[in-house]
This record gives structure tokens, C-alpha cells and sequence, in this order.
């Protein structure tokens, strides 16, 4: 990556979509100008999306379609460059589809893109929403 590349993190995204510090919310609009302008380029990863959602839905109290309208359109934001992008995308929608955490959506996501159709766990509820995904408690 180039020097004009820089990480973006969780609280820049929720400071720009809940615009509850509206200074920070209008600098967090500046940079994504910049960078939809080409003058920068911004890199985020799984781990940020799955912070913005948890923290979207448990401490700001949006509803599941609001989540997944804005987390989507985080992930489309022109210069950003999300990692596993494809992935997050398919746990996005299921997120909203299936109502499944999407913590667990991403995970099945990562383990259909990694040739990946059963998994072991204890907590079965959202995993057994997925056709083709096989779920066991270890015995």
C-alpha cells in the first residue's frame, strides 16, 4: 500500500452515521471526500463492520433494516477499501434476511468461501439458519 493509505476505524463510521459529535461527524465527511476523490485512499476490515453493527444495534438501538441500510452503505463508500468486502457483504444481507447476528452470518460466509459446510458449536440457533450448513455439539 501507499504512504496516502490509512486505516479507518469503528468510531469514525459511527461518528459520521449517528452524527452524536457533529464536528467529528463533519471531518469524518470531509476524509471520505477526500477519499472519494482519489486524493487518499481509506482501508477498513471485518472486525470494524462487526464493532459498527453490535454497536449500532446495542447501544444506539437501530432496527435491523436501518443497520444493514447504513452498513451498506459504508461498504460502498467510494476510496474505501473494505478487506474480505465479499464476505461482509453476504453477512450484511443475511444479517437483515436470515436475522442472524453478523458475527455469525460473517462466520458462515468465511466458512462457504473457505470450502467450509459444518461446524462445531453450542450455540446452534443461527447457524442451523443456513441451508447446506451442517451444525454438531461436541460430544
Amino acid at each position: 500500500m501507499k504512504n496516502d493509505s490509512f486505516f479507518v476505524d469503528t468510531h469514525l463510521f459511527l461518528r459520521y452515521l449517528t452524527n452524536d459529535n457533529p464536528k467529528q461527524a463533519d471531518a469524518v465527511e470531509r476524509l471520505l471526500r477526500k477519499a472519494a476523490e482519489g486524493k487518499i485512499k481509506l482501508v477498513t476490515n471485518s472486525l470494524v463492520f462487526a464493532e459498527l453493527i453490535w454497536t449500532l444495534e446495542n447501544y444506539y438501538h437501530l432496527d435491523r433494516m436501518d443497520i444493514q441500510n447504513k452498513a451498506i452503505a459504508i461498504l460502498n463508500t467510494k476510496g474505501l477499501e473494505v478487506m474480505d468486502g465479499d464476505m461482509i457483504l453476504k453477512a450484511i444481507f443475511w444479517y437483515g434476511e436470515k436475522n442472524v447476528d453478523f458475527r455469525e452470518a460473517f462466520n458462515v460466509a468465511w466458512m462457504i468461501k473457505n470450502d467450509l459446510n459444518q461446524a462445531f458449536t453450542f450455540d446452534q440457533t443461527n447457524f442451523k439458519r443456513f441451508e447446506g450448513i451442517i451444525v454438531e455439539t461436541p460430544k
